[in-house]
């Protein structure tokens, strides 16, 4: 897993990476056979702490956004849109791939009826 960080309008922390970094650990669970690269951007703006994640993984892209008061907050909400959306994308292609081998036993067991029949 390649993890790059983006300073905007704002000093380097190390206390940011290493928070980032761990929770970007995390992630390693839904990393199959390719490598996926996260980027995190952090902002200062007036008023506000912005966090940007972007992941790709297996091809497909991850984004999410987080505006709040601290950089902390805003990197675990970051995360947790991420994973909700790498979950349900992984439940999606398994509820597929189940719906069409359910789908091919059923015509198979409809031709092998209309083979008996015919004979």
């Amino acid at each position: 897993m390649k993890v790059n960080y983006t300073f905007r309008r704002r000093n380097w922390s190390n206390y940011l990476v290493e928070y980032a970094g761990k929770k970007a650990s995390k992630l390693k669970k839904f990393e199959s056979h390719n490598p996926f690269n996260v980027s995190v951007t952090f902002m200062d703006e007036k008023f506000e702490r912005t966090v940007n994640l972007r992941v790709e993984c297996d091809g497909e892209f991850y984004s999410a956004k987080a505006r709040t008061d601290d950089y902390f907050d805003a990197i675990d909400s970051t995360f947790e849109k991420v994973t909700k959306q790498i979950e349900k994308t992984k439940t999606k292609a398994k509820s597929g791939k189940m719906r069409r081998l359910k789908s091919q036993k059923v015509n198979e067991q409809a031709l092998e009826s209309l083979r008996r029949k015919a004979a």
